[in-house]
């Protein structure tokens, strides 16, 4: 594109680039750098759907020697991936950061929380009217508490009852906001977690 002499040809800005595809090459085949093989494998999955929760635990276990580079890894997964929710939040920080794990899932809780949010006002932009804008909003919002009350009571449970059974953990990701509440309230007398969650 720029016709110059033979001696600035060096000097010239070189456009050429590869691309990889990150979904041919083994999750254990990317990197024998922790860190690199982590980074690597968040990209390899982010986009993908129903991300399990094996894969963010072997994200956050590459990462867990970095806390800086786990937590923008984190807050890439939660901003970037659609179905990221409260479970992924807690796999990856127990791998990632181990015995601060809870901490850790309550900040990443609030950024779900802003995360619904502002996907409720991004929604009622695209309606393009007063009435979506605030219909919008106010799902965004609900959908942001519930998750934040799910990752409280998870954490509440945790403490109380240790690590929670997949049936505990399905209940949790499935409840609605009133029957989160009302397990919250339960777990102050419950003696067990079967007493929490009776119906």
């Amino acid at each position: 594109m720029v016709d110059a002499e033979e001696s600035w040809r060096p000097y010239l800005l070189d456009f050429v680039f590869s691309v990889l595809d990150l979904g041919r090459i083994e999750d254990t085949d990317l990197s024998r750098d922790d860190r690199l093989r982590g980074g690597f494998l968040a990209l390899k999955w982010v986009f993908q759907s129903g991300l399990s929760s094996e894969i963010v635990a072997s994200i956050g276990r590459a990462l867990h020697e970095d806390t800086e580079l786990a937590q923008r890894a984190l807050q890439y997964l939660v901003q970037t991936c659609e179905d990221f929710d409260m479970s992924s939040i807690r796999a990856f920080s127990e791998e990632a950061f181990p015995g601060e794990a809870d901490q850790y899932a309550s900040q990443f809780a609030r950024e779900m929380i802003a995360k619904g949010e502002e996907q409720g006002l991004r929604k009622g932009r695209q309606e393009g009217r007063q009435e979506g804008r605030q219909e919008g909003r106010q799902e965004g919002r609900q959908e942001g508490r519930q998750e934040g009350e799910t990752a409280l009571l998870l954490c509440q449970l945790q403490q109380r009852f240790g690590k929670l059974p997949d049936w505990a953990m399905d209940k949790l990701n499935t409840a609605d906001q009133k029957t989160l509440e009302n397990w919250g309230i339960r777990i102050l007398d419950a003696g067990d977690l079967e007493a929490v969650f009776s119906d």
